[in-house]
Order: C-alpha cells, then structure tokens, then sequence
C-alpha cells in the first residue's frame, strides 16, 4: 500500500527547506548547515520494494544515479541516504536484507509511514560527565567543537 506522498512531503518541508519531488513517488532532500549542504535524502513513498539485487541496482540507477554524479558534489557521495516508506507492518526479512545491506549509490532502510519522525528528529546530545568523556563519541565531539562544527552531529541521528 503506498503511502500519501503529499502528506509525507509536509511532514518532511518541518525538517528540510530544500525538497524536490523527482517523480511521483520520490522525494529528495539536501540537509544544510548556514547554508552548507551535508546530507542528501532520498524518500520513496510509493511502497513498493525492489525485490531482487538487479530490481534495486536498476531502481537506483534509475532514480539516484543522475542526481549521485550530476547534481552531487563529491564529497556529498558519502551522504546519502535512501528511505523506503511502507504501510506494511512486515516486510520479508531478506528483502529487507538485500535492500539494506546495499552499499551502492545511500546507505537504505527501510521504514513504516508511522515511524518517518523517528527518522527526522535531530538527536540531542546532553553534557558529558567527568567519567564519560574517555569515549570515542566524547573525543569526536571535542574534536568537531574544537573546529566549531559539533552542532553538525547534533542534526543527525545516529545509525
């Protein structure tokens, strides 16, 4: 069953400004920080899953591809992501296997309509105790503040 697309394009235009509706199932979104993009996403709303590795390759091919070498910049390749929306509370498991573990073009998962603001809201990171801060996120966020970009990992949830 597809998900509404208009619906799921408003939910979206609360967390990103830059959304394009490519065809009548995709939308794609440029996460920016003052102005900087940093993450591209690519959401599929009409339900459907590629079911086999030539159904996906073709699909991306088809979809991402122009974007991914066109309108992306190179160092933007390592930040995409590809959400498939679904109304099925279950999907065969190695479908989901095959989608998912496909490293070609996004990183992909798969995700339930009723669950996309789980996707969209921005993790909060709370202030560090003394004993915490030996931990390889803690030295990361040092390093991002030292440099004045920490919020950058603030806006991403991590996978």
């Amino acid at each position: 069953m597809n998900a509404d697309i208009s619906k799921i394009r408003e939910r979206l235009s609360d967390t990103f400004t830059d959304l394009v509706q490519i065809n009548n199932s995709i939308i794609r979104c440029v996460k920016k920080k003052n102005e900087i993009p940093y993450a591209i996403y690519y959401f599929d709303c009409f339900g459907n899953l590629p079911e086999t590795q030539d159904e996906l390759n073709k699909y991306q091919d088809e979809n991402i591809g122009k974007y991914y070498f066109k309108d992306t910049p190179l160092s933007l390749q390592w930040n995409n992501y590809l959400y498939f929306v679904v109304n099925q509370e279950t999907v065969d498991l190695s479908l989901k296997q095959i989608i998912e573990q496909d490293q070609n073009y996004a990183r992909k998962k798969i995700v339930l309509d009723k669950d996309l603001e789980s996707i969209l809201k921005p993790l909060l990171l709370s202030s560090l105790s003394a004993d915490q801060k030996n931990n390889v996120l803690s030295i990361w966020a040092e390093k991002l503040e030292e440099v004045g970009i920490f919020d950058i990992i603030q806006d991403e949830k991590i996978h």
